[in-house]
C-alpha cells in the first residue's frame, strides 16, 4: 500500500483503474474525504489526457510513485489486457496492418523507379501529384475514441484477481451453467429498476437499451474475450451439451464482471456521440451498485476442482 504523506499536490503519479494503470497528476489533497465504502479517499487526481470530468477521489493504495519499475508494471498489465481481448482485437490489427502494407507497397516501387530511371524533378512532380490524389482517394481513418472509465469498487478489484489465480494458477473452474444466469441477472436487474414505472421516460428506454446491450455484448464476447485458457475446454464442452443456449443463458456474475474490465474498450469502438456515452456510462456505474449490493448471491466465493481427464484436455488446448 503507498504511504499517502508520499503524495502531494501537483504530483505526477501513476493511478490504478480497475486492473490497469494510467498517468495521473494530483490536483487536491483533503485527508478527511471519504469515499462510497467509507474508506478514505485523500487525492483528488486527474488523469493525464482525459476529460476533467473523469476526475476523482481515490485511496492512497491505487497510487504509485513514477518509477521505472512501476512504468514496467504498467506496460505489462497493458500488454496481458491487450492479450485478454483475444481475436476480435488481434484480427482488426492485422486488417490495419495489410491496409497499410498496401497502402505503402506502390509508394515504395515508385521511389525505387525513380532512383533507377534517373528522372529529373518533372518526375519528382508527377509523383507528388499522384501521391496527392492518392491520398484525396482514400477514405480516412478514424482516430480511436478514447477509452470511457468504468470504475469498479475495490471488493471487485480484489474479486477478479482472486478470479484469476483460481482459474489460471489454482486450476479450477467457475461450475457451469450457472445459476442466476447473466441473462437472470439483467432481467432482474431491468425489472426492479422498472418496478411501478406506468409512464416510460427516456431514463427507462436507457435502462432496457443498456441491459439488452450487454446482453448481447456478453454473447458475442464470451468466447473471444472473457475466457482464460484453462477455461476453453469447459466451453467447448458446454456448447456440446447445450447448442440451443445463448451464453447468458450459461455463465454467471463471474464472467459479466470480466466483461465490465473490457467494457471501456467495447464502448470506445461505437459509433455513440459523446452524450450517449455518457448516458450508457451512468447506467453502467448503476447497475455496478446494483450488483455489488448483491454481491454474496451473484459472485461465488468457491469454484470446483476439475478431474485429471479435464485438465489433460484443457493443457492440451
Amino acid at each position: 500500500m503507498s504511504d499517502e504523506l508520499s503524495f502531494e499536490v501537483g504530483q505526477k503519479v501513476l493511478c490504478y483503474h480497475g486492473p490497469l494503470i494510467y498517468e495521473a497528476k494530483i490536483k487536491d489533497k483533503d485527508d478527511t474525504h471519504k469515499d462510497e465504502d467509507n474508506k478514505p479517499a485523500p487525492f483528488f487526481i486527474h488523469y493525464q489526457r482525459w476529460a476533467s470530468r473523469w476526475d476523482e477521489w481515490v485511496t492512497a493504495d491505487r497510487l504509485l510513485p513514477v518509477t521505472e519499475d512501476n512504468i514496467q508494471l504498467q506496460s505489462e498489465l497493458q500488454e496481458k489486457h491487450g492479450k485478454a481481448r483475444g481475436g476480435v482485437s488481434a484480427k482488426r490489427d492485422k486488417g490495419k496492418e495489410g491496409s497499410a502494407r498496401e497502402s505503402s507497397g506502390p509508394a515504395k516501387r515508385g521511389r525505387n523507379s525513380a532512383n533507377q530511371g534517373g528522372h529529373g524533378a518533372g518526375s519528382e512532380t508527377d509523383r507528388s501529384a499522384t501521391k496527392r490524389r492518392r491520398q484525396e482517394n482514400q477514405t480516412p481513418e478514424p482516430a480511436p475514441e478514447p477509452e470511457i472509465p468504468i470504475p469498479l469498487p475495490d471488493m471487485f478489484n480484489v474479486f477478479l484477481v482472486e478470479d484469476f489465480e483460481r482459474v489460471t494458477k489454482k486450476q479450477q473452474l467457475v461450475p457451469l451453467p450457472r445459476k442466476p444466469s447473466v441473462k437472470t441477472i439483467l432481467a432482474r436487474y431491468r425489472n426492479e429498476k422498472l418496478q411501478g414505472v406506468t409512464r416510460r421516460t427516456r431514463a427507462e428506454d436507457l435502462c432496457t437499451e443498456v441491459t439488452d446491450g450487454l446482453l448481447a455484448y456478453f454473447d458475442r464476447a464470451l468466447g473471444a474475450l472473457l475466457l482464460y485458457r484453462f477455461e476453453r475446454q469447459q466451453y467447448v464442452d458446454l456448447v456440446a451439451e447445450y447448442p440451443d443456449k445463448s451464453m447468458s443463458e450459461l455463465y454467471g456474475g463471474e464472467h459479466l464482471l470480466r466483461l465490465f474490465v473490457q467494457l471501456p474498450t467495447l464502448i470506445a469502438q461505437t459509433k455513440m456521440d459523446q452524450d450517449g456515452v455518457f448516458a450508457v456510462r451512468d447506467q453502467l456505474i448503476d447497475f455496478i451498485r446494483w450488483f455489488s449490493e448483491r454481491r454474496s448471491e451473484f459472485l461465488l466465493d468457491d469454484y470446483e476442482n476439475p478431474d485429471q481427464g479435464y485438465i489433460n484436455m484443457a493443457r492440451s488446448h
